[in-house]
């Protein structure tokens, strides 16, 4: 089964019940799968999400927007912080029942904006450790801090788009801010003997994958969330090619997309994991979704 031609850049994912490919001297021809996978882990941590979210608040605005902060959550934050906001001893910090997410707002929309590092105390223990800029959106940044200040116990107050686009700008105006801002991202690791590492740019967001369409002086970097980039491997000038809102749907669930790759006609393949939580057992989607091209700039 093909993909059929679509007048967006990528072309509607279609299901079947196998992955098969074929390839011949003027190119490949791909049959894409759409994988159903049942995780009772994944189950269990929907079930306790979803109480976590009705419990918030009789109130339907604030239910919906710790929904969506949930569905953030899922996708950046609970590495570190772990599902239950446990965090690690002594690496990572408790959101639950944490006194530094109770105080002040700024604070907390500033760390998600320009990262944070060094000392920070929470609930009378140091930690020392790096968390990277969250690249996140206004809204996006309002709806995870409030899931987390609404959960696993935690009754705080919920913060708002406005508010964070507030501090957004505050932090654009400030020449300093941009240092700080940097200084968010963690240095680089030791080299292996007999090579040199060098920084060649600071992404916007959380990369999971890299790749290259044969073409010199770029390379190409797939975020969680579904947005491709075209990074110069001259200048390190990022750009962004490819938006996750023009092929992910929000009624399709929460996203981690993980895959990025090219064929012989330079046509660009995304991988992409979603967590559909609709029926009674929380059910991941793998979905392969391709250009009906080659990329360009600004697509």
């Amino acid at each position: 089964m093909l993909f059929r031609p679509s007048p967006r850049r990528l072309a509607k994912p279609l299901r079947a019940t196998a992955l098969s490919a074929s390839a011949s001297a003027t190119g490949m021809t791909v049959a894409l799968a759409l994988m159903t996978l049942t995780s009772p882990g994944a189950a269990r941590a929907a079930e306790a999400t979803a109480v976590a979210g009705e419990s918030a608040s009789p109130d339907a605005g604030l239910a919906a927007q710790v929904k969506r902060g949930a569905k953030v959550y899922s996708q950046i934050c609970w590495t570190c912080h772990q599902t239950g906001g446990q965090g690690l001893p002594g690496i990572f910090p408790p959101l639950a029942g944490s006194d530094y997410l109770m105080g002040s707002n700024e604070r907390l929309i500033r760390d998600l904006i320009l990262g944070l590092s060094g000392d920070v105390t929470v609930n009378g223990v140091k930690y020392n450790n790096v968390m990277p800029p969250s690249g996140l959106g206004d809204a996006q940044i309002a709806d995870v801090l409030t899931y987390a200040r609404r959960s696993w116990g935690n009754e705080g107050l919920a913060l708002t788009e406005a508010e964070v686009a507030r501090v957004r700008e505050t932090l654009s105006r400030t020449r300093e801010n941009v240092a700080a801002m940097q200084a968010g991202f963690p240095p680089l690791p030791p080299a292996p003997e007999g090579f040199t590492l060098t920084e060649l740019a600071q992404t916007p967001e959380q990369v999971s994958r890299l790749a290259s369409d044969g073409g010199p002086g770029h390379a190409f970097m797939l975020s969680t969330t579904g947005n491709v980039w075209r990074v110069d491997t001259e200048t390190g000038a990022v750009q962004p090619v490819v938006r996750a809102e023009d092929f992910l749907t929000a009624k399709s669930g929460d996203v981690n997309c993980m895959g990025l790759a090219f064929d012989r006609k330079k046509r660009l393949y995304i991988t992409s994991n979603r967590q559909d939580r609709s029926g009674p057992v929380a059910m991941n989607r793998v979905v392969i979704y391709r250009t009906s091209g080659p990329l360009t700039e600004g697509a």
